[in-house]
């Protein structure tokens, strides 16, 4: 069986660490087993991935940024970048706008603005990638922006763009991606069209939970447990009892 895990909220709860008890059973028993396989879908790009999950687990296959980007054996394979002509319009209106921002290419990123700080301190923690400034960045496969007055407004500003826009109420931000690209579209190049069971929290989730086999919501969110077959609290030994009833 395929496993599939989305990391903050779902199996990381501090931004940093993910129990060592679920990350052995991880390793044991789906990564180490011929018959099973391990995948890790994040909004984090993988730059971001890789510091949370223990050496035995990095050459899992590992997707990033919603989707925008899979690496295998710690070898990038595909991306998924924006459009050059949605960039261009996005970059204006950041600047138009004032607005904070977080641009993520395959491994470089940009930073800018106060209002992302909780997310800043989850970016390249190893030290490892280079915040250019916004007018260096060339392929952005992510953006993410905030510090603006009308999120309505804004993704009607956006609308005509082959963007998809996610909106993320806890953190007041909007994340973008090229439309159709999430961590579904992403599953169905690995795993063509085999069966999954997925494990999620959050909005970005919805799509992979909607095409699996057996989906787990991991926490309270109202829009996650409507789509799931299963709830689960944030409970390493609650995910690990899940884990154990499909091996």
């Amino acid at each position: 069986m395929n496993f599939v895990f989305d990391l903050d909220g779902t199996i990381c709860y501090d931004g940093r660490t993910i129990d060592t008890r679920l990350t052995t059973l991880m390793n044991e028993k789906i990564n180490q087993a011929p018959e099973h396989q391990l995948v890790f879908a994040s909004a984090r790009p993988v730059r971001d991935i890789l510091p949370v999950l223990p050496e035995n687990l990095h050459n899992c296959y590992l997707i990033g940024g919603n989707g925008t980007m899979m690496y295998y054996q710690k070898q990038a394979k595909w991306l998924n970048p924006l459009d050059s002509k949605d960039v261009r319009f996005i970059f204006d209106y950041i600047a138009d706008h004032q607005l904070d921002y977080m641009i993520d290419e395959d491994w470089n990123y940009s930073f800018k603005g106060t209002t992302l700080d909780e997310l800043r301190r989850k970016v390249d923690v190893l030290e490892t990638a280079i915040n250019l400034p916004i007018a260096q960045v060339r392929q952005p496969l992510k953006i993410l922006v905030s510090n603006y007055q009308d999120e309505t407004k804004v993704m009607q500003d956006f609308r005509h763009l082959t963007v998809d826009c996610i909106p993320y109420p806890k953190e007041n931000c909007l994340d973008l991606t090229r439309r159709g690209v999430n961590k579904a579209s992403a599953l169905e190049c690995i795993l063509l069209n085999q069966d999954y069971i997925a494990f999620g929290n959050d909005r970005n989730d919805l799509e992979m939970l909607k095409g699996a086999k057996h989906s787990v919501c991991v926490g309270d969110s109202q829009l996650i447990q409507e789509v799931s077959q299963e709830t689960v609290s944030e409970n390493p030994e609650e995910l690990m009892a899940v884990i154990e009833a499909w091996l």
